[in-house]
């Protein structure tokens, strides 16, 4: 009998310790097309935070320097998606999910990692549908960006964004947006 309780003790140990690191880690495959549009991880669009949360088996937190609606995958020590830190978001309008995304700052060494990404998404998904190449001027700094875009056919778009300058942090931006008129359906 207590080697019974002591087993059930140690699968009880190795479920839990095995969600939570997948719980703080992405892939690529997380990135999917179903259904002619992208997702993430069979997510349902316009879900209320409750069934993101369910669903994905994680709990989201506000994050009030951001736009309201904004929430944070809340893992103390942040989530990895290809061996870089970052964080991920998840933006509700109407209680319903609109868009999501994961976002890195950083050195250079991140326009290796939008490469890496930008070949993945290529190799799943094909040529991407649109590529673009602006400057803005924020304050005193300027910041180039490059984007990338995958269309769906139901109003969703896969993207990866770099943006970067000489006095500027590098960051990299890994999302899907569902059109609004889409998640009201």
């Amino acid at each position: 009998m207590r080697k019974r309780v002591l087993f059930i003790i140690l699968l009880y140990v190795i479920v839990i310790s095995g969600c939570s690191k997948s719980a703080g880690q992405i892939n690529v495959s997380d990135f999917q097309y179903m259904e002619e549009e992208y997702c993430f991880r069979s997510l349902a669009w316009g879900s209320d935070m409750q069934e993101v949360e369910k669903s994905l088996g994680i709990k989201l937190e506000e994050v009030k320097e951001m736009s309201p609606g904004t929430y944070e995958m809340s893992q103390g020590k942040g989530i990895t998606f290809l061996d870089v830190k970052g964080r991920m978001l998840f933006y509700f309008e109407d209680d319903g999910l609109v868009d999501l995304s994961f976002q890195a700052k950083g050195d250079e060494t991140l326009e290796e990692f939008y490469d890496q990404v930008a070949d993945k998404f290529t190799e799943e998904f094909g040529e991407c549908s649109d590529t673009l190449v602006n400057s803005g001027t924020y304050g005193n700094l300027t910041t180039d960006f490059l984007l990338q875009r995958w269309d769906g056919e139901n109003g969703t778009s896969l993207q990866i964004i770099l943006g970067k300058g000489e006095s500027t942090n590098h960051s990299v931006t890994v999302g899907i947006l569902k059109s609004k008129e889409d998640t009201q359906r």
